[in-house]
């Protein structure tokens, strides 16, 4: 997945030969440096208790609202619903509500706004048209 945060290109995540990455890096234009930010690997996030390993995806759609960015959708080994709100500012992963529509690969996504807006593509072999908007300030508890 890609996203831009704080005038940087961000990816991360993916699928190489079978193996989910792990890895999230940040592309400076300014500098034309490469960063190497927090693996998507462990059980905590800054304390919080959540599992990092649940990030990690293939097929999944990344937007940005003010310097926050989320992921969701895609699959790891099921398709996921889950919505994962990363801050630049600190390099932490927080997660928030589950995308509420039907679970689908290879969306289309961008933030507007204050809002996030997900949708279109194929889940299994549905066509989906539709498009919803994400509103992901609840962390999940």
């Amino acid at each position: 997945m890609a996203f831009v945060a704080n005038n940087e290109g961000y990816i991360c995540t993916g699928l190489d030969n079978g193996t989910y990455q792990t890895d999230n890096w940040s592309y400076n234009p300014t500098t034309e440096t490469w960063t190497e930010h927090r693996k998507l690997e462990g059980t905590t996030t800054n304390g919080t208790g959540f599992d990092f390993s649940a990030v990690p995806r293939a097929y999944g759609v990344a937007f940005t609202i003010a310097n926050t960015s989320y992921v969701t959708l895609g699959s790891k080994d099921t398709q996921s619903l889950s919505c994962w709100a990363y801050s630049p500012t600190d390099d932490s992963w927080h997660q928030k509500t589950e995308f509420s529509g039907a679970s689908r690969t290879l969306a289309a996504a961008f933030g507007l706004g204050d809002y996030g807006y997900v949708g279109l593509r194929v889940g299994g072999s549905i066509r989906y048209d539709d498009l919803w908007k994400l509103e992901p300030a609840t962390d999940v508890d």
